[in-house]
Parts: C-alpha cells; structure tokens; sequence
C-alpha cells in the first residue's frame, strides 16, 4: 500500500521516500565527528542522504577523546547520567558496564557505534574547517589545506565546550605576569597527580568543579572549592536507583512543584542539607539550575579534606581574596568556569543571537538559513545521547524532506521564527548557561510532535549486532 505526499509516492512499508525521487546532488556536510555528530551521521545514513563528516581530531569521539587537543576531559571524569538513560536507542550500553562509566569506556562506545553504521567511510579526520560561506543556495565548507567542498546543507555539531571563559579576577591576575600561582582552565586539567603536594583552590559550583576539587582533596597537600552560591549537590544514587533512572521514571504529568517537594524531601532524609557539610545555603529551589550530580564532594567537606570559601575578588601573587573578607594562599588556581559557544568557522551575522548565543528554533533551526543547522548547543538535564538521537531524526527528515522538494520543508521552515519553551514549566535561575537549557521530556515532546505534525516515521530501529566494546573496557574505569 502507498500514500500520497506532495505527489511522491511513499512505502508504507519502509518509511522512506524512493531514492529515485530525490535530487541527485544534494548532500550534507557534517562538521564535527562528536557524539551529536555521529547521531546526526547515522540518521542521515538511514534516511538515504548523502553525507560526508569533517573532524579537526584524528578520529570519532569529539569531547570524550581525552588525546584531542583542546579536549577537557580528565582522567576522573565519568558519565554524569548513569548508561541507562545514556545509551543511543538501537545500540545499549553493554549491561557489564558500571552504572556510570568512565570517559574511556564512553569513547569506546561511540568508536564502537560510529563503526556500526560504517560511518568510518565517510569522514574526514585532521581536516580543520576554516570557514563556512554561502555560495548562492548552496554552502562552500573551506578546510585548513585550502580546498573548497560545496553542499546544500551543513550541520555543525561541534559542541560548546571547548572555548573557555576564565573570570574576570583571573584575567586581571594573567594580565599583571606578576602572579606567584598558577592559574589554570578547567579544560586543561588532566589528572589529580598533577596536585600533589599543592595548596589548590577549585573555582566553580558544575560538575566539573565538584569532580576536580574531589581529586584535589585526594591529592593536594589543601584543597578548597569557591563558590558564590549556593547548590543542590545529588548523589549518583537515591534509594539505591541511579539518581537520573529515577528522574526518569517521574510522570510526565507530575507538576514541577510536586516534583520539587519530593526531590528535596528524598534528599534531606538521604544526605542532609548543603550547610550541614559547610557549603551556602542555595538561593533557588532544587532542579532550577543545571543539576550537581557528586556523590563525593560532601564526603570530602565533612571529612574536613576540602574547604569551602566564598567567591573569589583578586588574586595577588600567591594571595587570593574572597568575598567574605578571608584570604588564603594558594599554589594553583583551577577556574571551572564555563565555555563560551563558539563557532569560529561562521561569520557572526549567519546566526541569529540573543545575549550572544545563538538565538534558534528548538536550538537547532535558522528561519533565514534553514539549511545551515547546528546540533548539540544545549544544556541537558539528563542523558544527553537520547537527545540528540531524537534531533538528529528530525534534521534528517528536513533534509530528505528538502531534498525531495516536499511540502513538509516549506511548513517546518514557516515554524523556525518560533522560539518554543524547552524547559517546559520549569522555573530556572537566570544564568547564562540556562539560555540553551532543555528539560528532557519536554524538549522530546517538542521533537514528537514535529512527527505528528508531519506524519514522519521513525527512522530508529533496534540493530543486532556483533560490534562490542573491548573486554578490558567493561571491568576498568582507566584502560
């Protein structure tokens, strides 16, 4: 049986539009080859899209490859959302796996996938792309040898965590080249060895603060963690359930509220209150800010192994000052700080931006380059892998809808001026960082109902396979 849809036929059987009926010359530059760039890979394989990735590093992998330069990654960095909500739909995390595995064992997971869906033969690695220009209704990908690639579209999923914004004290203190410390980004710490013996000050309230003072009070000689606020620390396991399993199985129809009351109530009678361990009360509810998920860090304050201080005002020489009138010296300054959303190889009008970041439909779309997509900009609350799988179908759909001159393009193109809620009814604190948030269940809906709304079918099918990950990478956190 076959339907019609802008006078093309359609197999009800496969889902797919016949590939005769597609023009032969349209394909898809894939600019990055991370996690979301290998989602948005395999969707387009399925859909039947021609495609090619670019990668500046030498292989699959983007932040979770510990040897990329640039990488922040570090050797004590696990998943944050535990493998069962973390896992790509057609290829589980191998049960043997712990509950949170290590950066490793992650990347092996996605070399392992991206060779699953051959996308090995189509990428290009230690290619830098320098820029990205319109060529008519086409986009010219320039690379760093100087060669020109035309296609007629591009999907940037590069990621947002590579350009690092240090704070403003910190600046000032690089800038005297008088300073006895040293003062470093949080993507370019690697390993606590590296602390021994030093008195190490961790700014930052993330998760990347959390783990890395963690490593501090395990290897320095003092460690302390500034922080201007309050946060809600959440071990990785509530009443002995991965705490993100949990987030998951709340209804969907529970109001936030009800949520709230009962997060803090399981929480207060789990681990206490942060002030219990010395830390600040927090200023906002508890799931109004980007999750800390740390099931150490607490430990550490109560043991008396790390010590909290207020917000840093200046550093001199070895001397840093703090909020509170206090002062401390210290041999290492290490900001977790955040990453700017960068994308250096567009121009800065190709973009609409709000407060510097790209202003765009669902965080992927462009109402004036539709074709000019980005993926993987945004804060997830919880397994992020599943979110971009869900993306990734729906650029994929666009894109077969684009190249088959569908109707369907025009009507998704009509919606891109739109800026729906992604965070649902939740009430988050005004923090830069929250301008790209997404609530989980909510943005999948967001994603569903572009489905609905345009009769698209799935383009995720659970895959049996041989591919597995390395013995030695089930049992062992560092291989």
């Amino acid at each position: 049986m076959t339907r019609q849809t802008a006078d093309i036929q359609v197999s009800d059987a496969s889902g797919y539009f016949p590939q005769s009926a597609m023009r032969e010359t349209f394909s898809v530059a894939v600019i990055g080859a991370g996690a979301a760039g290998i989602a948005v890979a395999k969707c387009l394989r399925q859909a039947r899209l021609d495609f090619h990735i670019f990668e500046r590093h030498s292989d699959f992998g983007g932040v979770w490859d510990i040897a990329a330069p640039g990488s922040p990654m570090y050797e004590s960095a696990h998943l944050i959302s535990s493998r069962a909500t973390s896992s790509f739909s057609d290829y589980p995390m191998d049960a043997r796996l712990p509950d949170y595995p290590s950066h490793r064992q992650v990347l092996a997971y996605l070399r392992s996938y991206a060779r699953l869906h051959r996308l090995y033969d189509s990428a290009s690695f230690g290619v830098a792309v320098t820029s990205v220009t319109s060529d008519g209704p086409r986009w010219s990908v320039h690379t760093v040898s100087g060669r020109k690639f035309t296609f007629d579209a591009v999907v940037c999923t590069t990621g947002k965590y590579w350009d690092p914004v240090m704070p403003d004290f910190a600046e000032a203190a690089l800038a005297e080249a008088t300073t006895g410390c040293r003062i470093m980004h949080a993507r370019d710490y690697k390993d606590g060895t590296s602390l021994a013996g030093q008195r190490v000050l961790v700014v930052g309230g993330g998760n990347s603060a959390a783990d890395i003072a963690c490593d501090a009070a395990i290897h320095a000689a003092q460690a302390s963690i500034s922080v201007r606020r309050g946060y809600h620390f959440m071990p990785k396991y509530l009443l002995g359930i991965p705490t993100t399993v949990l987030a998951d199985r709340f209804p969907a129809w529970l109001p936030f509220r009800l949520q709230q009351t009962l997060l803090a109530s399981v929480l207060r009678g789990t681990v206490g209150s942060p002030e219990q361990f010395g830390l600040p009360k927090p200023d906002h509810g508890i799931l109004e800010s980007h999750p800390v998920v740390n099931s150490r860090i607490l430990h550490h304050c109560a043991h008396g192994d790390l010590k909290v201080r207020s917000d840093v005002v200046s550093i001199s020489g070895k001397q840093v000052s703090f909020s509170d009138g206090s002062c401390g010296v210290f041999d290492t300054v290490i900001c977790a700080t955040g990453y700017e959303e960068r994308l250096p190889f567009l121009h800065d009008d190709m973009l609409p931006k709000k407060d510097g970041r790209p202003d765009l439909y669902l965080h992927m779309f462009n109402a004036e380059r539709p074709t000019l997509i980005l993926m993987g900009m945004v804060e997830i609350d919880n397994g992020a892998l599943p979110v971009f799988e869900a993306c990734a179908e729906v650029i994929a759909h666009y894109l077969k809808d684009k190249a088959l001159g569908s109707v369907h393009a025009e009507q998704l193109e009509r919606l891109m001026h739109l800026r729906p809620r992604t965070h649902g009814n939740r009430k988050l604190l005004k923090l830069r960082r929250h301008a790209n948030y997404v609530h989980k269940p909510d943005y999948l809906a967001q994603l569903r109902h572009l489905h609905k709304l345009f009769g698209w079918r799935t383009l995720l099918s659970l895959t049996n396979s041989d591919e597995a990950l390395p013995d030695q990478l089930l049992t062992e956190g560092r291989s």
